[in-house]
């Protein structure tokens, strides 16, 4: 507990430093978030997207992804790597809801 406590800790860091130094905030999902076979994605109701870093916001947790670009001199060596974490929170209910402030 005390590990996931730590983690969550460091990423609530990451997320606030980069949305003080890019100045970008959330986007609400009105459709045009898609999954990876392209589809639409209701699941996610809003979005931090600065280009390295991804955050998604749901009814039941948040999701990071963290992007690292390779460039090479050919396109064969042109490379996306990236990391993701899912947290579910379990005690998240059918009611739940995520607000959207100005």
């Amino acid at each position: 507990m005390k590990k996931l406590r730590n983690t969550i800790i460091l990423l609530m860091t990451l997320f606030l430093n980069a949305s003080v130094f890019s100045q970008v905030g959330f986007t609400e999902n009105k459709g045009q978030i898609y999954d990876q076979y392209y589809k639409s994605n209701p699941n996610v109701q809003f979005l931090f997207d600065n280009g390295s870093l991804h955050v998604q916001l749901t009814k039941q947790g948040f999701s990071y992804e963290i992007f690292d670009r390779f460039k090479g001199s050919d396109i064969e060596s042109k490379q996306l790597k990236f990391r993701r974490i899912d947290i579910y929170f379990d005690s998240a209910t059918k009611g739940s809801w995520v607000a959207f402030c100005n």
